[in-house]
């Protein structure tokens, strides 16, 4: 759910133009099954499509997701920060970097890039949501919640949003406003 979710928020922010010289070869990408194989796609426009520009970026966005889902933090911090180089302001490259960086222990980091990409599009859901989630690990609660709030209120049906507040309430030893987050997330993914 999250990986499809993250797919469809990548294409709602690229615009068409990105797409350059092969809409195929990056649906191929984007399409792909499961990460290994959306690996495989996107290291194969890459390395064989002369993509260059938007395109490229696009094609370094998608394998970093991927390899997020594989595990490989460092590959896909790699690929965001390449795919960042050749498209700036594409928000969803600047979350990836975070998303990456979280995995790496390397949380103030990773805020720094949820706020990049928020800097690009303040209402960027992923970014709000991880920027949340990093900050409640860095035990800055406050911040969590104002992060979090934000999330729900741009996607309440997103039970990620809910269970990552329950636990910032959890923390703050608000024990019913956590458990209405987490039955509230249990209601939205079952």
């Amino acid at each position: 759910m999250i990986r499809q979710l993250t797919i469809i928020s990548i294409l709602w922010v690229l615009p068409c133009a990105s797409w350059g010289q092969s809409l195929e070869d990056l649906e191929r990408c984007a399409n792909a099954p499961y990460p290994d194989l959306m690996y495989d796609y996107c290291t194969e426009a890459i390395e064989e499509n002369g993509f260059t520009g938007n395109s490229l970026a696009t094609a370094y966005l998608f394998r970093s997701t991927s390899q997020i889902e594989l595990g490989n933090f460092e590959g896909a911090l790699e690929d965001a920060n390449n795919a960042i180089s050749l498209a700036p302001d594409m928000v969803a490259a600047h979350n990836n970097r975070g998303w990456a960086l979280e995995n790496l222990g390397r949380l103030h980091d990773a805020v720094r890039s949820y706020s990049d990409a928020l800097t690009l599009d303040e209402d960027y859901f992923f970014s709000l949501n991880n920027r949340g989630n990093a900050n409640r690990k860095l035990g800055r609660l406050e911040d969590a919640l104002r992060d979090l709030d934000r999330a729900i209120e741009l996607q309440p049906g997103a039970w990620t949003s809910y269970q990552n507040r329950g636990i910032v309430f959890r923390l703050r030893n608000e024990l019913d406003r956590s458990l209405d987050d987490h039955d509230r997330a249990i209601e939205l993914a079952p």
